[in-house]
């Protein structure tokens, strides 16, 4: 069996050694990545501190209680009608609020209505928007007939004719002091759904038998307009 040999041992190879630049940028490599991996990472969001929520924020609001009440909008109609009414009646009427002393007739041209009288004086009577379609349809329906009638039976003297001797919207004689009263009388309003009735008492009405006027409105588009106006009768 042959001897073994002795392994010559390798003699070490001395590491060379880094120059004192090399040694600076491998300390600083680290941090160098670091700030890297943070611009080209998205941020992460902050989660928003939660608050208790109010009561008041809680609550649905009703799309029917956004917009002015039916009381309201009669109210805002009522106000805006005093104030414009003889205007108003001078669009289809301008002899009816003039003054008859001593006045010449004999030169005067008969009363007539045409239909942009008509046109204007609704425009006018609904500058708020208050009133629906239906309500416009049928007063334009009621002063084409005066004009209809105006036509066949002229007349040429001042005061009303017939159709317009009373105000055309409540219905009565003495619509100054009706208009007073209602806008100081308490409303008593009835909603049902997208409908509501608003009726005014007033006292100036009690001579031909009324307890006042009555007011029906509906909900439509957001809004509540007034269809219909006429005399609260006893029931």
């Amino acid at each position: 069996m042959p001897a073994l040999r002795r392994a010559t041992p390798v003699p070490a190879v001395p590491c060379p050694a880094f120059p004192p630049l090399m040694k600076h940028l491998l300390v600083l490599l680290p941090f160098v990545w670091q700030s890297a991996a943070a611009q080209t990472m998205p941020a992460i969001p902050k989660r928003p501190v939660s608050r208790p929520v109010s009561p008041s924020e809680r609550r649905i609001t009703s799309p029917l209680a956004a917009t002015p009440g039916p009381e309201q909008v009669v109210r805002d109609f009522l106000r805006y009608y005093q104030a414009n009414v003889d205007t108003l009646h001078y669009l289809i009427c301008p002899r009816c609020i003039a003054d008859t002393t001593d006045k010449d007739t004999s030169s005067l041209r008969p009363f007539s209505l045409s239909n942009a009288d008509i046109e204007a004086y609704l425009a006018a009577l609904n500058a708020g928007g208050w009133l629906a379609p239906a309500y416009l349809s049928g007063t334009r329906t009621y002063l084409r007939g005066v004009a209809a009638e105006l036509r066949s039976r002229p007349r040429y003297d001042y005061g009303n004719p017939f159709g317009l001797e009373k105000d055309p919207i409540l219905l009565h004689f003495d619509w100054k002091a009706d208009l007073d009263s209602l806008r100081t009388s308490r409303a008593r309003t009835i909603v049902r759904g997208h409908t509501a009735h608003v009726r005014i008492p007033s006292p100036d009405f009690n001579s031909d038998g009324r307890l006042g006027m009555a007011f029906s409105l509906i909900h439509n588009n957001g809004r509540w307009l007034i269809t219909e106006i006429k005399p609260w009768l006893p029931e």
